[in-house]
């Protein structure tokens, strides 16, 4: 029955957890990622340059292992172990995910996140190419708002070094503001679709007001960095934060706090802030 299953599930990943900190595993899958993205950002384009490529499914397959690894460190950093385990390459971590979000709002500024290709469409292999490159940065940047998520939300329980990274080293909180501001979980073709689930799937009437995860994660760790008493003692307001972070409170909507109380206190904060 379903409830067999769920919790099949659960035991799963408890298991992969378990596995993946034993054997020290979580920095090899940062380590994967970070090898993907220096090949992709400096091998791939000469390769395309220099060389005819008639079938894009072995460089698809490389690309698609960076989703793998970011994949896996979504599911187990749920757990505050988990995130302990990952020692002082947390900050690489963290440096990777804004990275990856950084990519996912180039996306969205261009609009290339409500292109959409038709199957039956020949593309060259280049323009093929790009699109799958564009598929797995969208993919891959979600994922990196989910893991910010967690570890904002572990903080206390992190080194101290987070707390700068997060806030000194990058503006995380502007980061999230332009993200909330962008929507990039939500896109209108011929109706309204929202990304639920690593698919897009319409949405109409009172679905369209509804919180997905994502959108619930990013407004969550908004609030984890400003109420962390690690984090704000480190971020300092000036113009241009108390500017961006204002823009915030417009679109904290009665429908949005009906669904998310917690933060009711956010937007009290950020009222105060303008």
């Amino acid at each position: 029955n379903q409830q067999a299953v769920v919790e099949a599930s659960g035991h799963r990943e408890e298991v992969v957890k378990e596995l993946l900190i034993i054997q020290d595993k979580l920095p090899v899958l940062v380590h994967e990622a970070y090898c993907i993205v220096v090949w992709r950002t400096k091998v791939l384009p000469k390769l395309i340059k220099n060389s005819e490529i008639s079938a894009t499914f072995f460089i698809y397959t490389v690309l698609y292992h960076e989703l793998v690894a970011v994949s896996l460190l979504e599911t187990v950093l749920y757990h505050e172990s988990s995130c302990e385990s990952l020692g002082e390459i947390v900050l690489d971590l963290i440096d990777y995910c804004v990275y990856a979000v950084t990519q996912l709002i180039a996306l969205c500024h261009a609009g290339l996140h409500q292109k959409i290709i038709d199957p039956k469409e020949e593309l060259k292999t280049v323009d093929e190419l790009a699109n799958q490159q564009n598929e797995i940065t969208f993919n891959v940047g979600i994922k990196a708002i989910t893991i910010l998520s967690y570890l904002s939300d572990k903080i206390a329980s992190l080194s101290v070094s987070v707390a700068r990274r997060l806030t000194q080293t990058h503006d995380v909180p502007c980061l999230l503001s332009e993200l909330l501001s962008l929507r990039p979980w939500l896109r209108r073709i011929k109706s309204f679709e929202k990304f639920i689930d690593g698919k897009w799937m319409a949405v109409e009437g009172d679905e369209i007001l509804k919180v997905v995860k994502t959108e619930a994660q990013t407004w969550f760790c908004l609030r984890s960095i400003i109420f962390h008493r690690e984090t704000f003692e480190n971020y300092e307001i000036n113009s241009f934060r108390q500017r961006e972070l204002g823009k915030c409170s417009g679109l904290l909507n009665e429908s949005l706090l009906d669904q998310l109380p917690p933060l009711c206190e956010l937007k009290q904060f950020l009222c105060t802030l303008q």
